[in-house]
Formats: structure tokens, sequence, C-alpha cells
């Protein structure tokens, strides 16, 4: 009998880990918060990471759940569960927010929340969801003995954002800041060692005369007031001309009326002063174009007074940097209008300061970023 021994090794069988609900929290966790997966990244479903993680739908529901309460993924119904921040990496970011606190003659509470506080809110909201601290800062106006953005040490900050208005008093300044420094609030890029946020109009212009075209109308009323409070409403009223030369509407069918006013620099009284003149000269066939909310509301405070009805006698279209934005409803007057993208270019900016502050980012650019105001609004029979 032959005893025959088998002298062959087992090999070595190695048990597939067993994973708990914790460790896939922690997992995910680092994943998210050392940057290896993007913010908007959709992730697996639950039944997907229950597979491949071997545990049950309950446990990897479980897990899921925790990583949504440290906001670090949001669920959203009938699309998934996608990344929603990185905690560990944004705690570290102090933004300094720098505004104008306005003072102009004609100014009113609710015109002024709708104009600037509204927008405040909605990027200030943005900037804590996405895990930013901020401080806000109000400049009462541009005297350089009263600035205080001239007096702050910047460099406690990772970013600064500012109105592209405070380039004027603070250019030489802020051309020597060491952090990133945003402009915001304007429709032009300005040449220099920041990034920006602008706006570009012709696309909502364009759609108001389209609009217009559409009814067969050839000729309109331009309001555009002739006072330097409004600075952005000269480079509006470029707007408005670049978009009907591409309509390919005659430069003399553009009536346009620069509504100044000799006594006060008051955006409201020139639009008052413009309706004047369309009244006196019989001009209520040609629909308007406003290149100002303030413009218009005192342009239809005008009208009123002369029993004219928007809609009816006749036809207004409005840049809107304020009508939607009202808190209190017996403010709107249902002014048809382009309305201005306060919410897309609050995002803009946060996308900029991600893209600024991100890891390894490439600083030997300027970025521009803009946000098309095409939204066109009709509120009234125009």
């Amino acid at each position: 009998m032959i005893n025959c021994s088998d002298t062959t090794k087992a090999e070595k069988v190695t048990k597939p880990r067993r994973y708990t609900g914790d460790d896939i929290v922690r997992e995910l966790e680092g994943y998210i918060t050392g940057n290896h997966l993007a913010r908007g990244l959709k992730l697996p479903s639950g039944n997907e990471l229950a597979k491949k993680y071997g545990v049950s739908l309950k446990t990897a529901n479980r897990a899921m759940s925790i990583l949504v309460e440290k906001g670090l993924i949001v669920r959203k119904r009938g699309s998934g569960t996608f990344v929603k921040s990185n905690k560990t990496l944004k705690q570290q970011y102090r933004i300094g927010l720098f505004f104008w606190r306005t003072t102009a003659e004609d100014s009113l509470a609710e015109f002024d929340y709708a104009a600037y506080g509204y927008f405040t809110d909605i990027l200030t909201g943005h900037l804590a969801e996405h895990d930013f601290t901020y401080d806000i800062f109000y400049e009462k106006g541009p005297d350089k003995n009263n600035l205080r953005l001239l007096r702050l040490p910047l460099y406690n900050y990772d970013a600064i954002i500012v109105p592209s208005g405070m380039l004027k008093p603070a250019a030489d300044y802020l051309e020597k800041c060491r952090v990133p420094v945003i402009l915001i609030q304007d429709d032009i890029v300005h040449p220099g060692p920041w990034h920006q946020v602008i706006f570009d109009y012709q696309p909502g212009f364009a759609a108001a005369l389209q609009h217009f075209l559409r009814q067969g109308h050839k000729k309109f009323f331009v309001v555009c007031g002739d006072t330097p409070i409004d600075d952005g409403a000269p480079r509006r009223l470029e707007a408005v001309m670049a978009a009907a030369e591409r309509l390919h509407i005659p430069s003399q069918n553009l009536i346009v009326h620069r509504g100044g006013n000799p006594i006060v620099n008051s955006k409201i009284l020139c639009g008052r002063n413009s309706a004047e003149y369309y009244c006196q000269n019989k001009l209520l066939k040609y629909p308007v174009i406003s290149v100002s909310d303030y413009f218009t509301y005192g342009f239809l405070s005008y009208m009123a007074e002369q029993n004219l009805k928007l809609g009816v006698d006749f036809k207004l279209i409005s840049y809107d940097n304020l009508e939607k934005n009202f808190q209190n409803p017996s403010s709107k007057l249902g002014i048809s209008a382009i309305t201005h993208p306060k919410e897309e270019a609050a995002m803009a900016v946060i996308e900029l300061l991600e893209s600024l502050l991100a890891p390894n980012a490439n600083m030997d650019f300027y970025r521009t970023y803009t946000v098309p105001a095409k939204e066109l609004v009709i509120r009234s029979s125009c």
C-alpha cells in the first residue's frame, strides 16, 4: 500500500470585509471632505450602495441619511442623491463683502431693498449654504476718507467681493490686494487684477424689441435719463442700440430721450421728464423701452397723473431690478420687464469663489463670468 500525502499548500482565502453603516459614512465622508467627489456629483442609489458594500438597504439608507444630516449630500425627489458641500474644506474660508448704502434723494426703503438688499440676501444665503463665512460692510459713498474698504486689513479674508463702482475711489488699493477680488453689479469688463461677474442686457432688450416688432411696431421711444446717479443706464442704452442693430432696426427709428432734471439729480424725476416729453410730442403710438426701473417708476407716475393707463393708452417694457423683488404687493405696478438675473448672478459668484479657492487653483489668469439678462416677463397688455 502506498501512502500518498498531498504536499500542496492550501491557498489562503481572504474573507470579504464586512461593512457597517458607520464604515460607509466614514468612507464617503472622507471622499467628499478630501475633495475627491465634486459638488453636484450624483451618488449611487441606496440599492447600488447596499450591493457595493454588502449591507442591507436599510443600513445603506441610514448611512446616507447621516451624510444628509452632516450637510455633505442632498436628496432631490425624483432625481437622486448628490454631493452638496465640503464642510472641512469650506469652513476655513472667510469672505469680505462690501456694498453701497444708498443715499439717493429719491430713494425709498421698498425700492432700496428690491434693488440692493434683495441681492445681498440671495448672495449671503448662498454663501451660508455653501459653508462660507462672511462679514458685510456698507459704504456710505465714494469719499476716500470715509471708505472702510481702504482701512480694513483685507488679508484677513480669503476673498473680497465689491461692486465695480468702488473701483473709482479704491482701484489703487484693490490692485495691491493680496487676496482674490471679485467685482459685481456691472455690465462691462474692467481691466485689472481682479475677477468679475458681469451682466449682458442685449438678449433681454432684443426680446423686448422683438415683442413689439411682432405687433407691427417699427418705431420706439427709449427712456434714458441724463443723470450721474445711474451709471449703468448709458451702458444699457448701448445694449438697446446694439440689440436694435442686430434686428436691423434703423437707429433713426429709436427716439432716445435723456430726461435730465436741472434741479435735482433724481432718477424718478428724470423718468417724469421723459414722460412729459412723450406726451407733449404726441408719441403715445410708439412703445416705450426704459433702461432703468427708477426712470420707469417716474415715467409711470406722470402718466397716471394724465389718466393714461399702461397697456391701454401706451405700451412699455422696462429693465427691471425691482418689480418682482418688492415685498409689498401694493408696490407692484404690473410692469412688463426684462428681469434682472439676481439668482444667476449670485450663483456665478459662488462658482467663481469655488474655482478660486479650490486646491491647486490656477491663479495665472483672471476670470470673468457673464450672466445674460434674457428673461422677458409680460405682466401687462403690451
